[in-house]
């Protein structure tokens, strides 16, 4: 019964020529994005270890970099996703 489903579906994909290229597009795409985010973790990763050294004595340091894990949550939340990216500014500023 399953077979016959799979064999339902190469038909369609068969019958829609289009469609298969959309698919085979996304597969192509989806290890170009894998690798960008790859990229994206590992210079994180790197400037977390920067920060938390270097802000290690500081109020903000124990707020926000207090941590690797903590450091790589605030550098890709509010500097890659810019969420509430000016209050941690105001922070920095103050604090220097």
């Amino acid at each position: 019964l399953r077979l016959f489903r799979v064999a339902r579906a190469a038909r369609l994909l068969r019958a829609m020529p289009d469609l298969m290229i959309l698919i085979k597009g996304l597969g192509v795409a989806i290890r170009s994005v894998f690798f960008t985010f790859g990229l994206l973790l590992f210079i994180i990763y790197i400037f977390s270890i920067a920060c938390t050294q270097l802000a290690a004595d500081s109020s903000v340091g124990a707020k926000h970099f207090n941590g690797v894990l903590s450091s790589m949550n605030t550098l890709f939340l509010r500097g890659a996703l810019l969420d509430n990216i000016s209050i941690l500014f105001a922070e920095v500023l103050s604090e220097s």
